[in-house]
């Protein structure tokens, strides 16, 4: 079965009616797992294409149950699983970047002079930089999953699901969104392709986060 992820947050207020946000992540995948820290943030694993694809979720706070007049809240997706989120666009990360360079120069300007206690004692503070700089990488891709066993409202069509320790509900689902109408027999691929979604919702808060595969 062809699968389309979608992340979607389900929240809910009591006697209020759900505010869910959603966007599509990809087509055709499979061997789909979800993963979610104490961040507000869901890793989704899976296959497409033929290749392995990691994407973090984020964002999509504040949702609204659903209204044509005012626009829903997106998620923020990430489909290096967190490298570009917490590695390229990390105020650290340029910071020690930028402390590099600087040292780099030093040394430059040592090695021309022939300067040897200067480059001796720059040597280790060079040697400290790339160390961070290695945390910091293997720290953006790092995902501590804090999913909790399922206590949510009963879902359709679930593939997977889990509690967050905020409270919030996660799920994933897989359905079929592009059949035809009036229950016409599918004429095209697309018409028979699957999707699958994922929920996240606060019982106690109207705001929602989740991802959808669909």
């Amino acid at each position: 079965m062809r699968l389309i992820l979608v992340f979607a947050w389900l929240g809910t207020l009591m006697g209020a009616s759900p505010a869910i946000a959603s966007t599509i992540i990809d087509r055709n995948a499979t061997g789909v797992t979800l993963q979610v820290n104490d961040g507000g943030e869901a890793l989704v694993r899976y296959r497409a294409q033929g290749k392995a694809t990691h994407v973090l979720a984020s964002g999509a706070v504040n949702a609204i149950a659903p209204t044509r007049t005012r626009p829903q809240a997106d998620f923020e997706l990430d489909y290096s699983g967190g490298y570009k989120t917490h590695y390229i666009a990390n105020p650290a990360v340029k910071t020690v970047l930028a402390r590099l360079r600087t040292l780099q120069d030093q040394m430059t300007r040592a090695s021309t002079a022939g300067n040897n206690p200067v480059r001796y004692a720059l040597a280790p503070k060079i040697a400290a930089t790339y160390k961070e700089i290695k945390r910091l990488r293997t720290a953006a891709t790092s995902f501590t999953n804090k999913c909790r066993p399922y206590s949510g409202p009963a879902l359709n069509w679930l593939v997977a699901a889990c509690t967050a320790p905020d409270g919030s509900f996660w799920a994933l689902q897989s359905w079929q969104r592009m059949l035809p109408n009036l229950g016409e027999t599918p004429w095209l691929p697309a018409q028979s392709s699957g999707s699958c979604t994922s929920h996240t919702g606060r019982g106690r808060s109207r705001c929602s986060r989740s991802t959808s595969t669909g």
